[in-house]
């Protein structure tokens, strides 16, 4: 959101790595956020679903650059009524609201418990109407989805739809979510003017066995400095733009999409913060490389 590192900004509660109910900070007043640069140049800005930077007012995405919010201000799991099970399913009884996350549009509290069964689809509902309302000039739509964090909720619509179980179902929804998006951009012919990144945070978290996905092949998952904690696929999608089944190898960050987003939107980057982004047009154009050798590589050894 900043393209710098969370360290930079203080970004985190005590010693621990994530925000948490108790804590009092998040996201520094005088932190840059895409939205702000971006609202800077005149875009609409929204954001619907996970925030996760801070849940007090001043901290919420309102606060800090869009111009719409619609969603949870932190992960999933962290309201608790009633000591919730962990491990496989059942994470819920159905007489028993395990729990107590809200759901919030702009500052105001609309849900509590929010109904996470549905919870896909109105983050995707709220976006492409965004879109559709914002049609005539430019925007940027961040889009976190909440789901498939632990505890995982399928929408009725995709329950058995898929072999992988529970979370394969909580999928399926996601994936009809980025086509709702795709096909709303289509419809309004704004494909071709439109870029769209799609990605992860973390990798599987695999204390939770089946319902905390895979990394295939790579080593070890979330919470871990291996790659299956940190490598994440990456789509860029850009008619026009970008060259259709062009594959990179290219080391890059998520806190490059700061800098892309600037360039793109020709925008100058912030000369008074210390930045950890660099731009990717040079990739997903196919006409350069990444700046992989920005990155050290340490090996311990024992």
């Amino acid at each position: 959101m900043t393209g710098r590192l969370p360290l930079r900004s203080g970004m985190r509660s005590n010693k621990r790595r994530v925000l948490f109910l108790d804590s009092a900070g998040g996201i520094p007043a005088e932190e840059i956020t895409i939205a702000e640069a971006l609202k800077s140049k005149g875009y609409a800005t929204g954001c619907f679903g996970k925030w996760h930077l801070g849940h007090l007012p001043q901290y919420l995405p309102t606060s800090n650059g869009f111009d719409e919010y619609f969603g949870i201000p932190y992960s999933n799991d962290m309201d608790r009524v009633n000591d919730a099970p962990k491990g496989r399913e059942p994470f819920w009884d159905p007489k028993i609201r395990y729990w107590n996350v809200p759901l919030i549009r702009g500052k105001k509290e609309l849900e509590r418990p929010a109904e996470q069964t549905t919870i896909t689809r109105r983050y995707t509902e709220e976006a492409t109407r965004f879109i559709r309302e914002h049609k005539e000039e430019p925007f940027f739509v961040y889009l976190p989805h909440s789901m498939p964090h632990v505890p995982l909720f399928r929408s009725p619509d995709f329950a058995g739809k898929s072999r992988r179980g529970l979370y394969g179902d909580v999928i399926e929804g996601i994936d009809w979510s980025v086509g709702q998006v795709l096909d709303t951009l289509r419809d309004l012919k704004l494909d071709e003017n439109t870029l769209v990144f799609f990605t992860s945070d973390n990798g599987p978290w695999l204390i939770f066995n089946d319902h905390g996905g895979t990394a295939g092949l790579l080593r070890d998952g979330k919470g871990s400095t291996w790659e299956g904690g940190m490598r994440e696929p990456t789509i860029a999608w850009g008619p026009g733009q970008i060259k259709p089944g062009s594959v990179s190898r290219d080391v890059a960050s998520t806190m490059d999409i700061f800098a892309t987003l600037h360039a793109q939107a020709g925008i100058d980057l912030p000369n008074d913060h210390v930045l950890d982004s660099h731009g990717l047009t040079p990739i997903l154009r196919g006409r350069g490389q990444a700046a992989a050798n920005r990155y050290s590589i340490i090996a311990r050894t024992s």
